[in-house]
């Protein structure tokens, strides 16, 4: 049997195209919630972050405190691993799209997956070969996103 459907759900998603979106973004390692009508997709969302130098990897003591400071973070071949669990798929895939814009605004994206409720994020810095200072921001980002 399939849920009553939301219909306040549907209107929103079916005006996202510019719509007011409520994103986070990452400020000194903290999140903060912006305001901003931006297209979604087109011309004007592409290319519009300004290039970012290259990260240095963390040397393992550096690593090893900041792993310390995280909540439920752990490492897991070389990257930082959490699972989250959500009542259901909508909550998930909600995490998911709020996880998505900071995501963007940093531009640091998450290795990710979804199944129904579950979400598992792993994070890595790709180009630097391994875990920077910017998976760390990103991981405590998540888990304020997660908290709400």
């Amino acid at each position: 049997m399939l849920a009553p459907r939301r219909p306040d759900f549907f209107e929103r998603v079916a005006s996202m195209s510019e719509a007011r979106i409520e994103d986070a973004c990452i400020v000194g390692g903290t999140v903060e919630a912006q305001s901003a009508t931006r297209p979604v997709n087109g011309p004007a969302a592409i290319g519009t972050l300004p290039p970012v130098p290259k990260p240095q990897p963390l040397d393992e003591a550096t690593i090893a405190r900041e792993l310390a400071s995280l909540r439920a973070w752990t490492r897991v071949d070389g990257r930082l691993r959490r699972e989250f669990a959500f009542p259901d798929f909508s909550a998930a895939f909600a995490f998911m799209t709020r996880v998505a814009f900071v995501a963007e605004r940093a531009n640091h994206h998450p290795d990710w997956s979804n199944s129904w409720s579950k979400v598992v994020i792993e994070l890595t810095s790709h180009d630097a070969g391994g875990l920077t200072q910017r998976d760390f921001d990103l991981a405590r980002a998540i888990d304020v996103l997660a908290s709400r």
